[in-house]
C-alpha cells in the first residue's frame, strides 16, 4: 500500500532511494550477480528473478577485472554449476566453460552486480590487456621454473 504510493509520487521510482531500499528489483534487470569466493578465486553467481523467488543460474570465474574511463570492466569464464540450474542455463558443452564473458559492471542493492555490454573498442582493449598479463604471467613462471 504505500510502496504503491510512493512510486505513484515520483515519475521514474528507480531513482528514489528510499524506494530502491524497499524494493531493490524496481528498475533493474531480472538477472543479477552475487559476488563471493571458492577458495582463492573470486566468483559471480548468477541469479535469475522468477516470480517472486530468486533461481540459481550459474557460476561465473573471475578472471581479470579492470577500470576503462570510469567504467569497471571484468573479464570472466563459467564454471561447472555448484547446484541444479533451469534448463535455459544449462551447459551445453565444453566448449562453454572456456568461453571468456566481456562486461562492465556495475553494483546495485543489497550485494548485486548487475553486468552491461560494451562498445567494440572497449572491449577489445580489455581483452588485449587480459591476454598481455597472461602472457606476462606464463612468462613468469616459466623463468622461475613453477608449473601449473
Amino acid at each position: 500500500m504505500i510502496l504503491d504510493k510512493l512510486r505513484q509520487k515520483n515519475k521514474d521510482p528507480s531513482v528514489n532511494p528510499y524506494l530502491r531500499m524497499m524494493d531493490p528489483d524496481i528498475g533493474m534487470p531480472d538477472m543479477f550477480y552475487m559476488m563471493d569466493e571458492i577458495g582463492p578465486v573470486q566468483v559471480l553467481r548468477r541469479f535469475q528473478k522468477r516470480e517472486d523467488d530468486f533461481v540459481y543460474c550459474g557460476t561465473f570465474e573471475v578472471l581479470h577485472k579492470t577500470e576503462r574511463g570510469r567504467r569497471f570492466c571484468v573479464v570472466m569464464r563459467r564454471r561447472k554449476d555448484e547446484r541444479l540450474v533451469p534448463p535455459e542455463h544449462a551447459i551445453e558443452s565444453p566448449e562453454e566453460l572456456n568461453a571468456l564473458v566481456v562486461a562492465e559492471y556495475y553494483p546495485g542493492v543489497m550485494s548485486r552486480i548487475y553486468l552491461r555490454g560494451l562498445g567494440q573498442n572497449t572491449m577489445q582493449s580489455v581483452v588485449d590487456e587480459y591476454v598481455q598479463r597472461m602472457c606476462r604471467k606464463r612468462r613468469i613462471r616459466g623463468l622461475l621454473g613453477w608449473t601449473e
